[in-house]
């Protein structure tokens, strides 16, 4: 009697474990932006920048592009800063998304002018040295 509870019981953790991977895979690759935004609320920007370069081989669009190229800065990953950043930079729509995202910000008391353009080619330029330093 024991040996039947014993063996139910493992064939249904089984079950549940494969459940949870097949939900898992599915979210992942069914829904890279859902899982970007919940690597970057948990502040896991590396995870972020895997999940949002999927969304971009799904989408080409320089909005996601452009998520890759920000949550790479954020994760200090310079390889992934100077490939995301090169990539943006060389979109032919990336004049006038620098255009959208330029401009003043409302911080409470503080407004703080923004250039989009120059925070991107900056962070570029500061991976590629420090690559060249470190390697």
């Amino acid at each position: 009697m024991n040996n039947v509870i014993v063996k139910t019981a493992v064939k249904t953790l089984i079950v549940i474990i494969f459940a949870v991977g097949i939900a898992a895979c599915v979210l992942c690759f069914g829904f890279p932006k859902t899982v970007a935004g919940i690597g970057e609320k948990t502040g896991n920007y590396s995870m972020a920048v895997t999940f949002a370069s999927i969304q971009y081989t799904y989408t080409g669009s320089i909005e996601d592009l452009a998520r890759c190229a920000e949550d790479s800065i954020l994760s200090e990953n310079d390889e992934n800063i100077v490939k995301y950043c090169e990539k943006l930079m060389e979109d032919e729509s990336f004049e006038e998304y620098c255009e959208q995202r330029s401009g003043k910000i409302d911080l409470g008391d503080l407004k703080v002018v923004i250039n989009y353009r120059q925070f991107i080619e900056n962070n570029l330029n500061s991976a590629k040295t420090r690559l060249q330093i470190n390697g």
